[in-house]
């Protein structure tokens, strides 16, 4: 789900120069998958500065025309009582000129009721990805499937200001204990 222009996005405030303002949707950014050979080589699996972590795809949000936010939701389903862990590697890049506000854009992953919440000051001084330079993020969340066995995984990634901003999602896994 995308915010549409003039909407508010799903985190409904933004800092400017020390101040609190709505965050307000310019309208849909651009939302592709990226196949292995529509990237230089250097960001194929295994590269030091690869966009692909597993397979021949990763999933890009960036857009370039203003504020937009996506969103991105799956229902799970598993045995009431079983926990479920879902790490999901985020990579959020700008090519802005700095300084930048600390929440120029925000990421999130949730899973039942818990929230792994990132901006872009966060997220730029991570490189959680071992052997790979770009400031790829794990957001790891956890929760116990309820007794009607369903968990809602929801993913939000939020562009606050115009300019060039992306995003690469690639390599979910999900492990129940």
């Amino acid at each position: 789900m995308t915010s549409a222009d003039g909407e508010a996005m799903p985190f409904p405030t933004k800092n400017q120069q020390g101040a609190i303002v709505p965050a307000i949707s310019g309208g849909p950014g651009e939302y592709v998958h990226k196949l292995r050979l529509q990237l230089p080589p250097e960001e194929w699996v295994g590269q030091p500065r690869a966009l692909i972590l597993e397979g021949e795809v990763t999933y890009k949000i960036f857009g370039t025309h203003g504020p937009q936010s996506l969103i991105l939701s799956q229902k799970l389903r598993g045995a009431p009582g079983s926990r479920i862990t879902v790490t999901v590697p985020v990579l959020g890049a700008t090519f802005d000129a700095t300084p930048l506000e600390d929440d120029h854009f925000i990421a999130s992953v949730s899973l039942g009721n818990t929230v792994d919440k990132r901006t872009y000051s966060q997220m730029v001084e991570r490189r959680e990805i071992p052997g790979n330079e770009r400031d790829w993020n794990l957001f790891v969340v956890s929760d116990t499937f309820p007794a009607s066995g369903k968990l809602t995984l929801t993913l939000v990634f939020q562009q606050n200001w115009p300019g060039r901003v992306e995003f690469f999602i690639d390599g979910l896994t999900m492990a129940v204990q």
